[in-house]
């Protein structure tokens, strides 16, 4: 019986050192291969970052830094006086608040100040780090923007009964956020909130280490959507990628893009109707998001008020160019449009594309008609 007994402890134990030999084997070989995606990756989220418009590089700046001072810091003093500092300089750089009436906040000006924003982003970029409901069925997101940097909704109705941040399930943003899933990038706007514990953007941590080194910073979101990457091509390296998202075309390329737009401006014959689509849907730009190679239309695509306004300006372009304009003026549209391709192409953030098409919108919707009825074309600030 004994004997029995040992034996089978002993097939038991080898037992044992044959799993746990299996299980280091598979997790060597996992790890193997993903060496070559990692690369991938980060090559990845540089071109993504690359689309980050400026007040968010600046805000991601300031938060690096004092994470980065905070890490070396000696003591909870040391703590202090860098989260003052970083409060002081996202509520002035940032923000654009004058003051420090965030450091030693009067308690009943706190209480006007709760939940109410201090800052809109628009546009801004992250991963999605957390999709998530209340017990009630509302929505909980959170977004990094940064390592180790997060902006997000409360995860509970107590906590945000005066920021008002949770999705309600009622909200055309439910809908949207409901499609996404973690660790996808998104194109994201809405506010930041007033702190009222001595943070100038409003703070979720419960001690001041995580204020400083894994911050988490309250929003209420007002937009949110898919972030489609740009097919890279000719690039070998991370840096080359991370290059390429920002590093204007040469003046072939943009020969060669403004000859085979969306637009088709190159063509003497009017595009056929197909070619330019006179709504398609709401948020849909006038190309094949599928065929995106450059970081302005990926943003374009990305974005459902820039795919609007392309949407607007080809089908003005079209009509205006099919009505009597007489040729010189038609020569010219085309003239014209080649030149705003190439200065469309130049942009490297939402602001700069955005400004470009309302431009080129009213350029194109204030031609001239020599008879005939204008084509009724809406102004640029009709479109939001």
């Amino acid at each position: 019986m004994q004997k029995d007994a040992f034996c089978q402890h002993a097939g038991l134990r080898r037992f044992d050192q044959r799993l746990i030999w299996s299980a280091v084997l598979l997790v060597a070989g996992l790890t193997g291969c993903g060496g070559n995606s990692a690369s991938g990756n980060d090559a990845s989220e540089e071109r993504y970052r690359a689309a980050r418009p400026a007040a968010q590089v600046q805000f991601a700046e300031i938060v690096s830094s004092s994470q980065q001072k905070a890490r070396d810091a000696k003591n909870d003093m040391q703590l202090g006086g860098i989260k003052g500092e970083r409060d002081r300089l996202i509520c002035n750089s940032v923000a654009g608040i004058a003051g420090d009436w965030w450091a030693n906040p009067d308690p009943m000006t706190a209480l006007e100040r709760m939940g109410k924003p201090i800052f809109s982003a628009t546009n801004w970029v992250g991963k999605v780090k957390a999709l998530d409901a209340t017990s009630d069925g509302f929505g909980v997101l959170v977004i990094e923007v940064e390592d180790g940097v997060t902006v997000g909704t409360w995860n509970n109705a107590i906590s945000d009964v005066s920021s008002e941040t949770l999705i309600r399930q009622t909200s055309p943003l439910f809908a949207q956020v409901s499609t996404l899933s973690e660790g996808q990038w998104v194109m994201f706007s809405g506010s930041f909130l007033t702190g009222t514990s001595g943070d100038c953007f409003s703070e979720m941590s419960m001690s001041l280490a995580g204020k400083l080194r894994s911050p988490e910073f309250v929003f209420r979101f007002s937009e949110v959507s898919p972030m489609v990457l740009p097919v890279a091509t000719g690039v070998d390296s991370a840096s080359s990628i991370a290059e390429a998202a920002v590093v204007l075309p040469s003046p072939q390329e943009q020969e060669a893009q403004a000859n085979t737009s969306e637009l088709a401006i190159a063509s003497e014959e009017l595009p056929a109707e197909s070619a330019i689509p006179q709504a398609q849907e709401a948020n849909t730009p006038s190309f094949d998001c599928a065929k995106a190679s450059t970081l302005v239309e990926a943003t374009i695509c990305a974005n459902p008020l820039l795919a609007r306004l392309d949407s607007a300006l080809a089908k003005t372009y079209g009509d205006i160019r099919a009505s009597d304009i007489g040729e010189d003026a038609r020569n010219n549209l085309r003239t014209t449009q080649r030149e705003w391709m190439r200065e469309r192409n130049q942009c490297t953030d939402v602001r700069c594309i955005e400004t470009t098409y309302r431009k080129r919108i009213d350029e194109v919707c204030g031609t001239p008609v020599l008879s005939g009825l204008h084509p009724a074309c809406p102004m640029s600030d009709e479109i939001n």
